[in-house]
């Protein structure tokens, strides 16, 4: 189990440079954008653009914080909206932002689909009801300040802040906050046999 600290990650500017990005897991480890299997980020959404041309790559878009951010997948216009639907697309199809509605940090999952499949879903979790991972990895990101618990330890999250269960880590988690939920953006990556 891995924790990320979102404070820690680097921001760099996108190659359009219309807005920026923090890479939060990329793999494997020593991957880049040109071989990456899986790969998950946030990005600041504040100008129009075209997202980045990625075939044979799937993709799912959700928000982390912000409101809404119009985009055009292929010949269809969806919006991206805090807590909203998950937009699932093909990184080889024609994508770009219309508008947003202020800034917007979308949060970005991609999956090379000759390697892995994934799974991006909003959870709200009930204090301390368990989560049951489902994936060879799962990556959780919390929208704001919790703590972990996991195995009988206690991991202390901030806003934005990410766990990475790999295949040999506990299957069960839960969480306790100030609130009656948790809600947190849920990766779930499968190793294709």
């Amino acid at each position: 189990m891995e924790l990320i600290r979102y404070s820690a990650l680097e921001e760099k500017p996108w190659k359009n440079g219309l807005g920026t990005t923090r890479e939060i897991v990329i793999w494997p480890l020593d991957a880049d954008l040109s071989n990456f299997e899986w790969r998950v980020s946030a990005a600041s959404i504040i100008f129009p653009g075209h997202f980045s041309h990625y075939p044979e790559v799937s993709r799912s878009l959700g928000v982390l914080s912000g409101k809404s951010a119009e985009l055009k997948l292929g010949e269809t216009t969806k919006t991206l909206s805090y807590k909203g639907e998950i937009l699932r697309f093909d990184g080889g199809d024609h994508a770009e932002v219309l508008s947003a509605n202020g800034p917007v940090l979308d949060y970005n999952v991609m999956s090379r689909d000759k390697a892995v499949s994934h799974e991006l879903n909003y959870v709200s979790l009930s204090k301390k009801a368990l989560y049951t991972r489902r994936g060879d990895f799962t990556l959780i990101t919390v929208f704001n300040a919790c703590d972990l618990i996991v195995a009988g330890n206690v991991v202390p999250m901030a806003e934005f802040d990410s766990v990475l269960f790999k295949e040999r880590d506990a299957v069960e988690f839960s969480f306790e906050n100030d609130q009656d939920t948790v809600d947190m953006l849920v990766t779930e990556i499968w190793n294709e046999a």
